[in-house]
């Protein structure tokens, strides 16, 4: 009887230290799984980041090319009025450039 309790009291005893070790390992798991998140977590904070970064280059570079295709309009408007004025000379002047008043 005391060496059956003493064969029962081994076993669990077996069994409470493979637990244990099987406890350790899943905890050990666990914290490398947390450290990978918090990397995750990193991660995914600096890549909003840089998307916000590059969101607000885009809306600069959007804004300077609106001013410059309005730039390039306003030197082409002030072009083509240039272009009418000396047409229209040429067309008044009898197809001379330089008009003759006598």
């Amino acid at each position: 009887m005391f060496l059956s309790f003493v064969s029962l009291f081994e076993c669990y005893f077996g069994l409470f230290l493979e637990a244990e070790g099987t406890a350790a390992e899943v905890l050990s798991q666990m914290n490398i799984q947390g450290d990978q998140l918090k990397g995750a977590d990193k991660n995914v904070w600096k890549l909003r980041e840089s998307l916000e970064k590059s969101k607000q280059q885009l809306d600069d570079l959007i804004v300077k090319l609106r001013k410059k295709k309005l730039r390039l309009q306003i030197i082409a408007g002030i072009l083509a009025t240039i272009d009418l004025i000396l047409f229209f000379r040429l067309f008044v002047c009898g197809g001379t450039f330089f008009c003759r008043s006598y």
